[in-house]
């Protein structure tokens, strides 16, 4: 066998073991598209926040489902916790890794170093592109 043959069958059978593995699409199917991220305000829903102590930590989770019809792109949420007097005395952020995507669901966990003074606590969400407006409800799947 000369060089060339030997090359030209290395790349026929990769070819094979590559198309081999592709899933099958129906006739006339298209791969799925992407869909550009949210620009402006996003809509999402959420659950109650559930506020535990671990340890020598505080720690929040609740559930997060985007109700808007396009991906959110860089999603945070932030947690600030207040003494008595009002002043922040700790906190914590969670940011999503990948795209938010519309119905999806996520789970939230921030966890914060007790000091003893936390009183009350509130969060900012926000994303990329905006802002973010959360509405509370009942339960989550």
């Amino acid at each position: 066998m000369t060089g060339q043959t030997r090359t030209l069958l290395a790349v026929a059978a990769a070819a094979v073991i590559t198309f081999a593995g592709a899933p099958a699409r129906a006739a006339g199917q298209t791969p799925g598209k992407l869909q550009p991220a949210l620009h402006g305000e996003a809509q999402v829903a959420m659950t109650s926040p559930v506020v535990t102590r671990e340890g020598k930590n505080i720690v929040t989770t609740l559930k997060v489902k985007n109700l808007s019809k396009q991906p959110i792109a860089g999603f945070k949420l932030e947690e600030f916790w207040y003494d008595a007097k009002g002043t922040v005395v700790n906190g914590d952020t969670f940011r999503y890794p990948k795209p938010l995507q519309p119905d999806e669901v996520i789970e939230v966990k921030l966890t914060d170093p007790s000091t003893g003074k936390e009183q009350r606590n509130n969060y900012k969400f926000s994303h990329a592109n905006g802002t973010v407006k959360p509405t509370k409800v009942p339960k989550l799947p």
